[in-house]
């Protein structure tokens, strides 16, 4: 149970976080490649980029998990009573927004297993780099619907309190 707990706290930050240090580590390997030895290698390059793609995609996760989603609140911010519905309602068009893009991906997937693409310097299958988007887009509609039951949750504690429970 631990170990479900830890992955559900941590797991787009370990992951961000190995992509973020093999970007490092292959950008230095590249710029010691190209600068000392004189030979720049063509891999680095595809690794660093994909590496970036899956962090990217990752990150609209991690955002909606810690509540920074990007967001126009400026009608909240005129109308500080109605703040809550629109957060609401701004949280229904990104869940919206995420699942639409699923159903494309999953095509362009499928699409990408039948065609056996790969990459060009490593022949990595193109379907591993494109689930980048399904699993950030799932991820996200994930963490908004985790956030909504915990809202739900402390609600319900909170009604109980005041009934004296």
């Amino acid at each position: 149970m631990k170990v479900i707990r830890f992955l559900d706290d941590h797991f787009e930050e370990i992951l961000m976080s190995v992509a973020l240090m093999t970007i490092v580590v292959f950008m230095t390997l590249q710029v010691f490649m190209r600068y000392i030895m004189h030979h720049a290698l063509s891999s680095p390059e595809e690794i660093c980029r994909y590496s970036f793609i899956w962090m990217c995609y990752l990150g609209v996760s991690y955002a909606v998990k810690r509540g920074e989603a990007l967001r126009v609140d400026i009608l909240g911010v005129i109308f500080p009573k109605i703040r809550g519905a629109l957060d609401v309602i701004s949280d229904a068009f990104y869940v919206i927004f995420c699942a639409a893009l699923l159903m494309p991906g999953v095509r362009v997937i499928q699409s990408m297993m039948r065609l056996q693409s790969k990459s060009a310097a490593l022949e990595i299958p193109l379907w591993i780099i494109y689930t980048s988007l399904f699993l950030g887009c799932g991820l996200a509609i994930f963490r908004m619907i985790e956030k909504y039951i915990g809202v739900i949750k402390k609600k319900r504690s909170l009604a109980a309190e005041k009934r004296g429970e």
